[in-house]
């Protein structure tokens, strides 16, 4: 998050300010603070008690508090001058950390239970009951005792004998005293070992103790709020007493290690559709195939970045064959989405998952160099880095996955490991297939059944499990069972308990195995995932993911460094920054909390579920008392607060450790944050990137006194294009954060300007930023990737505030697009937005249904409202409508959809036109051949049992919001070679069915068994029957009903269980079901054609005598308008 520079300014002078002020005092973790107060009616004491492991079990009020418990408690002996041994004059008040609380009075030596409902407390705790595991700040109580149940009137002067007690459970056991007298044990109830308390007026003393006395004043406006929470203003600050609790032998716990941080992965096609016909994909994406699902273009990979995030997935695994590494143009395209994606609603993170060739083990360098070159060219930030736990060093490294079995040598691991270091600052983590060895885990393959994978022979230290939804593969199938398949896959896995689970696929639309969104189930089985995520991260309502920290790794005592920490919302709500959800952070050494953090910072805006976000936040190296931390070697924590002030680590969610030591950083010292490039780079221009710099040195970094250096090489193998270095613009002085404006040449060292080959498209270049003062004092250093084009001339369109949704033939729809010039050019040519009409499956139908003029001139930056007007066809049915600009962007050097962002608007649209006429056969139907995935569903298309799969016929799911039942001949499919077109267009897509309902136990087709169905009586050329036969192809004769006579019209029927050659396909499915199983058998309906004299009305049709015939669908074609757009 891009945080103000007034927010980050004030956010430094109160740092500064404050480690200038004087210091109040040790701050010390082991101490609990009490304060004290009364009144006329009450006497009011509240605790402040720090404590990493917050245990008890008393809950009830009026109970015993277990000896077990963290708790406090209060003593009062009332008679001063017999003070020897419990009696009638002696109280007690105890309060569970839990919860409980119990009033006592002293009898024969020894403590009765007194049930009361006078009384009143509060207990807060800042931290989890009885987890051992995890990292608690503290409890706080408050207290208020009758004065009536202790017999005594309260006034000015009362004295009385007092003392208060820690009881301490987790990493100590006993108690502490505030009577030193009383520490000892079997001292505790001895109040002749007590201190006197006396009662003063509201004027605040100098000392709130003196020797054996305790002084309490009175309230002075209000008496407290017993809630628990201590409140500033509540208690006199001057009568605040301290205990220490005694020190530990040893650090029982560091802060939780647990083994890595539970994600969730899946796996990533770059370009799943590929040369791969719409024919062969077992799921449609959402939305349907066409130009838009390009693997080069952008705005695809945003979408699926958007989805992802939806899908409760922390990272994709980007599929890489182990012999080729991707594509540039592949990699630049999923590069550019989580770009523009990270830095609007966010994105997942990526890893490569190298997938190696059956029976071979290549070795690791090769791998690494694989998976390097993909991290070289993927945003910094998107890099899908996991944190180590703290006993195996708290480093944050990059995961390598492959698919295939790994034989990785101790020796092979160090020298990549070591590669690793020098280029990105982190380690390795290797994931192989069952049967590796070397490795760090393994990655279960649930295509084999092997959903659940534990390393065999002590192979790996992270458990990894493996889901899917279901998919359809040469040898063999899983039912996706609606999306049980899938949550019972979760659920397996949940008695495991895994570290990490890895989703096989997110877009595998090819094997049916995709859980993003596909037309056959829309969103249902990404929301499922999300669901069965987030149960598996905790399911707090309120969660956080801390993606990175980056923290100076040495900060003076008592100085001051902006941090800049990145988290994702991982929980189930979105945060709002009006709930004042903060970052927080605390300090610990030696395994103990020692002190929390000075400064906290507020969530500037809201964050949706599965966004993220950055905090800039000042980091001071003192205590809570303003003291400078002594040096030494430290552990920084940071951690969110929620709204009512609770860390959300007290919730589940896991704080992020950062080493730092605290010492005397050195004279120049810096760390590079972001390097922002333009969308693309030109040849022979000069650039302009934003460096956002942090300087963790002791030296001001003045003007010119540094230097940036920009080094431009090719990402795939590091060659130099070209290095210039410039001077710092701008003073940077310790510990601040700044953006920094650099410009550099896209020139050689001889002006000629670097473009791609010859024989490129396009150059992915990367460039590199260092700030350095000499040679001997390197500085800081970060890298980014860019593409080089020819040149680039990027639009950006805003799609309408209302969505055009329905539309009717002979009405122009009209509306405004926002269209941008995102790129480096003027656009000096005539520009216009162009609609270009295609079916559900990519075809064009009209490249030009549509039309909006725009303006000469359009600056770099610039934004203009566009008048557009869609003109729809005269044949209804659902067609995607893409609009896109032409013109300006001519001579990008690229392919109509490459790289191409949010460059296009694409929507979908429902027309209604008079070319078409849909029959009702709602009274006609008398046979159920869809059936669901039902075991009691006893639909059936033939003899034996099978019937359509409801999951994959139409209606499909569309983004458009208006549900529609029309859906176009042939879609997904392949156009018949030399088949008729209606009209002379180019496509059987201008003609859709009606679908009918396809519920459990709804009758939707006719058995044809010579029976005559009612037409409406219009002009028609052709009758489009959607039917198939379940006995194998027919010769079938269908009568055509004139008011003035009759025709017969002798056509083939295609079989439903095989492809019928010379038969139109109207629908073609993956599958089958019976008996309520899914069956990965193809079936097929046919768009059954009849030529109808259109000068006559046709006012019935009568069917064949056979029943093997079942028609689902009846469309009149009638005499087709004038065209409304140019094709």
């Amino acid at each position: 998050m891009k945080q103000s520079k007034h927010l980050v300014a004030a956010l430094w002078a109160i740092a500064l300010l404050a480690a200038a002020l004087p210091a109040l005092g040790r701050a010390r973790t082991d101490r609990v603070r009490i304060f004290t107060t009364w009144d006329s009616t009450f006497f009011y004491a509240a605790f402040d008690v720090n404590d990493p492991d917050i245990q008890g079990a008393s809950r009830a009020p009026n109970a015993p508090v277990a000896e077990g418990d963290d708790a406090v408690a209060v003593y009062f002996h009332t008679d001063r001058t017999d003070s020897s041994g419990l009696d009638e004059n002696s109280f007690r008040m105890v309060v569970s950390a839990a919860g409980g609380a119990e009033f006592a009075r002293g009898e024969n030596g020894a403590w009765k239970l007194v049930p009361i409902t006078t009384f009143k407390y509060s207990v807060q705790r800042n931290g989890s009951l009885n987890d051992d595991q995890d990292d608690d700040v503290g409890y706080s109580v408050e207290m208020a005792i009758p004065w009536k149940e202790l017999e005594i009137e309260a006034d000015v002067g009362t004295a009385l004998r007092f003392n208060a007690a820690i009881w301490l459970a987790g990493e100590h056991r006993g108690f502490v005293s505030l009577s030193p007298e009383a520490a000892r044990v079997g001292n505790l109830d001895d109040p002749s070992l007590w201190l006197e308390l006396w009662l003063r007026g509201p004027v605040q003393p100098l000392l709130a103790r003196s020797e054996g006395r305790v002084l309490a004043n009175r309230v002075a406006i209000r008496p407290p709020v017993v809630d628990g929470r201590i409140s500033p203003g509540e208690y006199p600050e001057k009568g605040m007493l301290e205990v220490e609790k005694p020190p530990l032998a040893q650090a029982v716990r560091v802060f939780r290690d647990i083994p890595v941080e539970s994600l969730v992965f899946a796996e990533y096609e770059p370009d799943p559709l590929g040369t791969r016909p719409a024919s062969s994909l077992l799921s449609k994406p959402f939305g349907g195939t066409g130009p838009w699902t390009s693997g080069l273009s952008v705005a695809w990979h945003r979408q699926q970045m958007r989805d992802a995030l939806r899908a409760g997935i922390d990272a994709l695994l980007i599929r890489i064959p182990a012999e080729m590494s991707l594509p540039a143009a592949d990699v630049a395209a999923v590069a550019l989405a989580m770009a523009e994606a990270s830095a609007a609603e966010g994105a997942p993170r990526a890893a490569p998952l190298i997938v190696t060739e059956q029976g071979q083990t290549p070795p690791a360098e090769k791998l690494w160099r694989v998976a390097a070159s993909l991290y070289r060219q993927i945003p910094v930030s998107q890099r899908a880095e996991v944190r180590l736990p703290e006993s195996r060093g708290g480093h944050a490294c990059l995961p390598v996955f492959a698919r295939g079995v790994l034989q990785i040598t101790a020796e092979e691991r160090a020298a990549c490991d070591a590669d690793a270091r020098r280029e990105f600052g982190r380690g390795l983590v290797w994931i192989g297939g069952p049967g590796s060895t070397g490795v760090d885990g393994i990655l279960p393959d649930p295509f084999n059944a092997d959903g659940w994978a534990q390393a065999p022979a002590g192979e790996g230290w992270i458990r990894i499990g493996s889901v899917t939804p279901g998919f359809v593969r040469p040898e063999g199938y899983l039912d996706h069972r609606g999306q049980d398949t899938l949550r019972q896959a979760w659920a397996a896995l949940a008695a495991q308990k895994p570290d990490w689970v890895v989703v096989r696929t997110f877009n595998g639309f090819s094997d049916g195995s995709a859980i993003c969104a596909t037309s056959e189930y829309g969103y249902l089985a990404s929301d499922a995932n999300a669901l069965e995520a987030l149960r598996f991260r905790g399911g707090s309502e309120l969660a956080v993911t801390f993606l990175s920290a980056s923290v100076a790794p040495v900060i003076a005592p008592g100085g001051v460094s902006v941090a800049r920490v990145t988290v994702r919302n991982s929980g189930a709500r979105s945060w709002r920054a009006a709930e004042r959800i903060q970052l927080s952070y605390r300090w610990y050494q030696g395994g103990r909390l020692y002190s929390r953090g000075l400064f906290t910072v507020p969530l500037q805006r809201d964050v949706g579920i599965g966004a993220v976000t950055a905090f800039n936040i000042g980091v001071a190296a003192a205590d809570s008392d303003r003291d400078p931390l002594p040096e030494g070697d430290w552990l920084l924590v940071f951690d969110l607060l929620g709204p009512d002030g609770r860390p959300f680590s007290a919730r589940g969610a896991r704080p992020l450790a950062v080493p730092v030591r605290i010492g005397a950083p050195p004279a120049f010292a810096g760390t590079a944050l972001d390097l922002s490039l333009p969308p693309a780079l030109m040849p022979g221009e000069t650039a302009t990137a934003s460096l956002t710099l942090r300087n963790d040195g002791t030296d001001t970094w003045k003007p010119g006194g540094a230097q940036v250096t920009i080094l431009l090489a090719r990402a795939s193998d590091g060659t130099k294009l070209t290095s210039a270095a410039v001077p710092l613009p701008v003073e940077i002085q310790p510990g601040r954060i700044v953006d920094v404006p650099v410009t550099f040449p896209v020139r050689d060292s001889a002006g000629r300007a670097i473009a791609p080959g010859a024989d490129e498209d396009i150059l992915i270049a990367r460039v590199e930023a260092a700030v350095t003062r000499s040679a001997q004092e390197p500085g800081a250093r970060i890298s980014a990737t860019v593409p080089l084009v020819r040149a680039y001339r990027g639009a950006s369109l805003k799609p309408p505030d209302v969505p055009i949704l329905t539309c009717t033939y002979g009405t122009p729809v009209r509306f405004a697009l926002q269209v941008m010039n995102t790129g480096t050019a003027v656009w000096r040519e005539p520009t216009r937005l162009v609609g270009r009409l295609y079916s559900l499956d990519g075809v064009l139908l009209l490249s030009e249904a549509g039309e909006g003029k725009m303006k000469r001139g359009i600056r770099p930056g610039e934004s203009v409202s566009v008048p557009v007007e869609f003109r729809p066809p005269a044949y209804p049915g659902q067609y995607l409508l893409r609009w896109e600009v032409e013109g300006g962007l001519a001579g990008t050097g690229l392919a109509d959809e490459r790289f191409r962002g949010d460059g296009v608007f694409t929507h979908v649209v429902t027309v209604d036109g008079p070319a078409l006429e849909f029959v009702d056969l709602s009274t006609a139907f008398d046979t159920d051949v869809i059936a669901s995935q039902d075991p009691l569903d006893d639909a059936r298309f033939d003899e034996g049992g099978a019937a359509l799969a409801a999951h994959l016929m139409p209606p499909l799911v569309t983004p458009n919001p208006s549900p529609s039942d029309r859906f176009a001949v042939g879609l997904f499919g392949d156009d018949p070679p030399g088949g008729l077109a209606p009209a002379g267009n180019p496509s059987w897509r201008w003609i859709s069915f009606k679908y009918p309902p396809k519920g459990p136990g709804m009758m939707n087709a006719v058995s044809a068994k010579g029976q005559s169905v009612t037409l409406p009586g219009v002009n028609c050329s052709r009758v489009h029957i959607l039917a198939a036969s379940s006995d194998g192809p027919k010769e079938a004769v269908f009568g055509l009903g004139y008011a003035d006579g009759a025709a017969t019209a002798r056509v083939s029927v295609g079989s439903w269980s095989e492809r019928t050659p010379g038969s139109v396909v109207a629908w073609e499915m993956p599958g089958r079901i019976r008996q309520g199983a899914f069956v990965a058998e193809r079936a097929w309906l046919y768009n059954v054609t009849l030529q109808a004299d259109a000068g006559r009305p046709l006012s019935s049709l009568k069917l064949p005598d056979d029943p093997s015939i079942k028609v689902l669908a009846i469309t009149l074609e009638k005499a087709q308008p004038a065209p409304a757009g140019r094709r």
